[in-house]
């Protein structure tokens, strides 16, 4: 398919589809999964942690853990357990090596084909956007959203928001896809928190017994972690 974006620096698109597009023409991607494989991975980091993000692709998940000499979490946010609840992440030590699976923001991350890979969030959109603003980069960025039953896409109003708090912090020509982002984050008219928290993911989560990983998603640009992907693992401003 023609890439429409690809006189702009900075392209916005969805998912595995949007990946491979963008990734053809860009120097950079970021994966934004805001609820949640991005905020544990910016939480974790911030604690001295590295995350190996993992698919069906990486082969037997316990085989893997041994060989990179680290722990897998929970998927399910069990209780008690590192996983995909961003609340489970504050309780990484410094050089703590955790498996991170995800069907949506792991699967995207090692499905990357760009040379460098950020892993974006709300907590650490201006400095992701202060690294960007450095150099003179072409930009992908890729909102995961969730997947329905069948497999296809569930776009999610967090990871909108999110791709959007990013691109207004960056500078460079923007494809109207990006500019739309940019323009819908800065001109909500009611919180981050309280608007994601009454979204699908939101009411799913607190249904669950996790609104306050919601709210840790929503604490916006309190990190300084830049998250890059090196061989197959997120590390924290890595260059």
């Amino acid at each position: 398919m023609y890439n429409q974006q690809l006189k702009y620096d900075i392209k916005f698109d969805w998912g595995l589809n949007g990946l491979y597009n963008l990734s053809k023409n860009s120097d950079i991607i970021i994966i934004i999964d805001v609820l949640s494989f991005s905020t544990c991975v910016d939480i974790a980091l911030n604690n001295g942690g590295i995350i190996f993000p993992f698919d069906e692709t990486c082969g037997d998940i316990n085989k893997y853990a041994l060989d990179n000499s680290a722990v897998i979490a929970n998927k399910d946010r069990q209780a008690g357990s590192f996983s995909l609840s961003p609340g489970s992440m504050m309780n990484i030590k410094n050089g703590d090596r955790v498996i991170l699976p995800s069907p949506n923001g792991s699967s995207l991350s090692l499905k990357s084909n760009c040379s460098q890979t950020i892993c974006g969030c709300l907590r650490n959109a201006v400095s992701i956007a202060g690294f960007l603003n450095e150099g003179n980069y072409r930009i992908g960025i890729i909102a995961a959203g969730e997947k329905w039953n069948d497999g296809s896409i569930r776009y999610c109003i967090e990871d909108y928001i999110g791709a959007g708090s990013i691109i207004s912090n960056i500078n460079g020509k923007k494809s109207p896809e990006a500019s739309l982002a940019e323009i819908t984050y800065k001109n909500l008219t009611d919180s981050v928190y309280n608007i994601i928290k009454c979204s699908c993911s939101g009411l799913e989560l607190e249904d669950r017994g996790f609104i306050n990983d919601v709210e840790l998603a929503c604490r916006e640009n309190t990190s300084s972690a830049v998250p890059l992907l090196f061989e197959n693992k997120y590390y924290k401003n890595i260059k």
